[in-house]
């Protein structure tokens, strides 16, 4: 995620406390080594949030 949209680690896990869907995923290591997401999942997600940001977004 951060590479795919260019942010910090932290900026990621605010959208995970907001809600962003992260696929469950068995493994050891630590917590940011256990973290997959579907990036259609992901997009999905971001549009929906700036759908509701921006309700004009959805008219044209």
């Amino acid at each position: 995620m951060e590479t795919y949209y260019d942010v910090s680690d932290r900026t990621v896990l605010k959208w995970i406390e907001a809600g962003m869907p992260v696929e469950p995923m068995r493994g050891t290591g630590t917590q940011k080594a256990n973290r997959r997401f579907s990036l259609v999942k992901c997009q999905t997600w971001h549009g929906t949030k700036t759908a509701k940001a921006h309700p004009s977004a959805s008219l044209s």
